[in-house]
């Protein structure tokens, strides 16, 4: 089950005590989420209302276990779309859809939203990887989706490709005993 990584609660734990928020109602975007829904779900669940979870491709039958699974964490109940692959729920009064998008990251581009949060880990170059380097060369890019008023907050750990310059790091976070003995990089985009 690799829905929540061995470092997950100490990231969580981590973001709460801290200040970075991002736009209230704004997007997350997640390149190559695979099934790694619940972390960015719960991190951002009180400050953005749409979730887009890409990956090239996905077992749909396997997200009715993590719907299971978010409706015991967040006791309340998701409305699945199986058609359309969204879950639905209200928090805080206001509504989230979390959008599983089986499609190149890419596409998103295309999409007329407002980025509020960018989350990314775990990708790489080969064995199922994206090959993107979603933190250097398309940051430009991703930069565009950020309305001018804006900042839009980020959790990366800079695989593949590194980082660019235009992602304003306030902090790495190194967690002992994490998958891949990663690290951590969180702040705002420029």
């Amino acid at each position: 089950n690799k829905q929540i990584k061995v470092e997950d609660s100490r990231i969580i734990n981590h973001i709460a005590t801290t200040n970075f928020k991002p736009n209230l109602g704004d997007t997350l975007f997640y390149p190559s989420a695979g099934y790694d829904i619940i972390t960015p779900t719960l991190i951002a669940l009180e400050h953005i209302n749409d979730f887009y979870f890409y990956n090239e491709s996905y077992d749909f039958r396997k997200l009715g276990r993590i719907k299971k699974d978010l409706e015991k964490i967040l006791n309340l109940d998701i409305d699945y779309d199986k058609g359309k692959k969204i879950f639905s729920f209200n928090f805080s009064g206001s509504k989230r859809k979390l959008h599983f998008i089986a499609n190149d990251n890419k596409t998103f581009l295309k999409e007329d939203i407002s980025l509020g949060f960018y989350f990314h880990r775990g990708d790489s170059n080969g064995e199922g990887g994206s090959d993107q380097k979603w933190d250097s060369d398309l940051l430009p890019k991703l930069i565009n989706k950020i309305k001018s008023s804006n900042n839009c907050f980020f959790i990366t750990d800079g695989h593949p490709g590194g980082l660019s310059n235009d992602l304003d790091i306030i902090e790495k976070i190194k967690l002992k005993k994490t998958e891949r003995s990663r690290e951590y990089y969180i702040g705002y985009l420029k």
